[in-house]
């Protein structure tokens, strides 16, 4: 079934599937524009701790991402890259 093929190629490429979500937008944006390096953004949480549970507003930031991608560069490949943003 599909949802299977897509999480098994998610997790064989040690990826999250908001790392996954962000290369499918990548590869979009490219296409409909054609461009191959531009700016993408994701919202990240900043708790750092349980005490920070009981405080009440937004704790989430925009962090700026560029997509820089080679002509013919295969999916998988973008999307570990990209894991490898989110991760540092």
């Amino acid at each position: 079934d599909t949802s299977g093929r897509l999480f098994k190629s998610i997790h064989g490429n040690n990826a999250s599937l908001h790392a996954f979500l962000l290369t499918v937008l990548g590869f979009e944006i490219s296409r409909r524009t054609g461009r191959n390096v531009f700016m993408l953004g994701t919202a990240a949480s900043i708790r750092e701790g349980v005490e920070d549970a009981r405080i009440v507003g937004n704790y989430v930031n925009m962090i700026p991402l560029v997509w820089k991608t080679e002509t013919g560069e295969i999916f998988e490949s973008a999307l570990r890259r990209m894991q490898k943003v989110l991760a540092t």
